[in-house]
């Protein structure tokens, strides 16, 4: 039986980790993610009410309000800025500006890994890599902020105070936050807050499409209304994200067999040093332990730091956060049927995920930030 799973994070610009059963220790050559996309910063929680809708979500503004001679999309000392979050499902989620080698022939290669083209098999134990592209993606959003260069903020998405009101976006197709008025000047970053994020994708054999959420942020507390999830935990939705369950290690990923409540596992996310708590089957230390998620005892939310290079003007701007989210799901096919099982019910069908040495991945993409000008006014 698999007693636990050991993770191990690439050397990408993404939020992923590589599981492997215990027959497999982490390859020497592999190196913690690159966290350069992401900074410190102040990721206090404040006590909210009230249920914020998915999609669309009032923005509000800092800053100079004030009019000034007309022009085409502002003001003299004003530009109109659109912001726009969308999931690209053709693009992949490795690409992210690394140098990660395709073939076989990468010095230090032990082990099968995300990067890897599909189909191959680098270390021999006869599963080969396999890649899923979900058809659904959200995102729960607990604020969104842009900064100019004297570090004033507007607010694109309100915080919502609790992490249970983040605004949660369905990036299926692009959603428009923000389309405002905003003071003329250069903005240098966007912070944003995150909860957790959804996928639909085939999962088990027979294959069927469902919903699972990957927590990025702890609610455990009491300020969060002591929700009972910890980062990194894995669970499965309905087709309306209602939570049906916890993923356990070394169990079938089916409604059955999922856990009411969080349950402690052991794995590479190991313990949160400053809350207590224990982390998921998602992620390991170097991912939770950066210096951005460490926030003192009592709140561990999702920080990411975008920067940006906005000089907004009155004839005005279109920011677009694009997730590249083709192939996000890595695992080594071992049953060679082209389908995601994780753990069978019985040594005979021990399932991708439960294969001695067997490797799986959810990979959660660093977004690109696109800014274009935008189109003049008729």
């Amino acid at each position: 039986m698999i007693k636990a799973a050991w993770l191990i994070a690439l050397a990408l610009t993404i939020g992923l980790v590589l599981i492997f059963s215990p027959g497999c220790p982490p390859s020497s050559g592999d190196n913690p993610p690159a966290d350069d996309n992401r900074a410190a910063g102040d990721a206090s929680s404040t006590d909210g009410a009230g249920t914020t809708d998915a999609g669309t979500t009032d923005s509000g503004t800092t800053g100079d309000g004030s009019n000034g001679d007309a022009t085409d999309n502002g003001t003299a000392d004003q530009g109109t800025l659109k912001v726009q979050m969308l999931a690209d499902f053709s693009s992949s989620a490795l690409a992210s500006g690394q140098d990660i080698p395709a073939g076989c022939d990468a010095p230090g290669l032990l082990q099968d890994h995300p990067g890897l083209a599909a189909g191959l098999d680098c270390d021999g134990d006869g599963a080969k890599v396999a890649y899923i592209t979900p058809s659904v993606f959200r995102i729960a959003v607990k604020r969104l902020t842009l900064y100019n260069d004297a570090n004033e903020a507007v607010a694109l998405v309100p915080d919502t105070g609790r992490l249970a009101d983040a605004a949660v976006i369905d990036l299926t197709n692009p959603v428009t936050l923000a389309d405002t008025a905003l003071p003329a000047a250069h903005y240098v970053r966007v912070e944003v807050e995150l909860y957790y994020y959804e996928m639909v994708m085939p999962l088990n054999n027979p294959p069927a499409d469902q919903g699972l959420r990957m927590y990025l942020s702890d609610d455990d507390f009491a300020a969060e209304g002591n929700l009972g999830h910890h980062q990194g935990d894995i669970t499965l939705v309905d087709a309306d994200s209602h939570e049906l369950g916890f993923a356990v290690e070394a169990m079938p990923w089916t409604i059955a067999d999922l856990s009411p409540v969080h349950v402690d596992m052991v794995g590479a996310g190991s313990t949160d040093p400053q809350t207590g708590h224990r982390r998921g089957l998602f992620g390991d230390e170097v991912l939770w332990n950066q210096d951005a998620f460490v926030q003192g005892p009592e709140q561990d939310v999702y920080l990411m730091t975008l920067p940006v290079d906005l000089s907004l003007t009155p004839t005005g701007k279109i920011l677009n956060i694009v997730f590249n989210i083709k192939d996000s799901w890595y695992y080594e096919d071992y049953e060679n049927d082209g389908h995601f099982a994780p753990c069978g019910s019985g040594q005979g069908n021990p399932g991708d995920a439960c294969f001695d040495g067997g490797g799986w991945a959810a990979i959660f993409p660093t977004p690109e930030v696109q800014i274009e000008d935008a189109p003049a006014a008729p």
